[in-house]
């Protein structure tokens, strides 16, 4: 009976998130436009759900199981297409999670070992069993991945370092000591590679110098037009 409720209850919570997308910036969707969005969303999960059951119950009594054997297949394939996206943002970020609640997440990572539990303990149901380890094994995936991170930048590795090499892709069209232009898809340990090997300093004294200089040229050119419009 849990096993059955979960996926109506995920799919009420993700339908929650999923209006929210539409009713707050940056979509921002008309209230008349998320209604009706809402209203064929819940039509077309209704009418799936009751249209597969009436197709397949007597199938089901009938002693045919392969149905069964599809659904799980494609739900996961679903689920682990849904969990890989925030993999090529942690690739981009060195490991760094971003955006996503750890409390959340270790919810969710609980549900699915408890429910791989209770599988095992019911019907032990193979494919039950591959659903809930694949979201219980990406979802693992996103804790090792911040744990190295906190590891290799926080805890035991130059902090400061990140953070000047995070000043340093922000400002990719600003030059170098080495008159070299940073790239946006130079890694951190390039641009510090680079900086050590020039002598170049690195570190927010190098920008807070050309903003003084570029400052003190606009300076120059106010006295030299106030002298013109004074002789004037």
């Amino acid at each position: 009976m849990a096993v059955q409720v979960q996926p109506h209850l995920f799919m009420f919570f993700c339908s929650l998130s999923f209006i929210q997308t539409l009713y707050y910036p940056p979509v921002q969707l008309p209230k008349w436009k998320i209604l009706i969005i809402c209203l064929l969303l819940i039509s077309v999960d209704v009418g799936m759900e009751v249209g597969f059951v009436l197709w397949l119950r007597p199938l089901y009594s009938k002693g045919k199981h392969w149905p069964d054997l599809i659904f799980g297949i494609i739900a996961s394939v679903l689920l682990a297409l849904g969990l890989i996206p925030p993999y090529f943002e942690l690739f981009k970020r060195q490991g760094e999670v971003v955006g996503i609640n750890f409390i959340f997440l270790s919810i969710d990572s609980l549900g699915a070992y408890l429910s791989i539990v209770s599988v095992i303990l019911g019907n032990m149901d193979t494919m039950g069993i591959i659903l809930y380890a694949i979201v219980a094994a990406l979802e693992l995936g996103i804790f090792v991945s911040h744990f190295i991170w906190c590891c290799r930048f926080k805890w035991f590795g130059n902090a400061a370092n990140k953070m000047d090499c995070d000043m340093e892709s922000d400002n990719s069209n600003i030059s170098t000591n080495s008159g070299k232009l940073v790239n946006d898809n130079d890694t951190c340990e390039e641009i510090i590679e680079d900086h050590a090997l020039h002598g170049a300093n690195f570190g927010p004294t190098e920008f807070e110098k050309n903003e003084n200089e570029s400052f003190n040229k606009k300076k120059k050119q106010f006295n030299i037009t106030d002298i013109e419009l004074s002789t004037i």
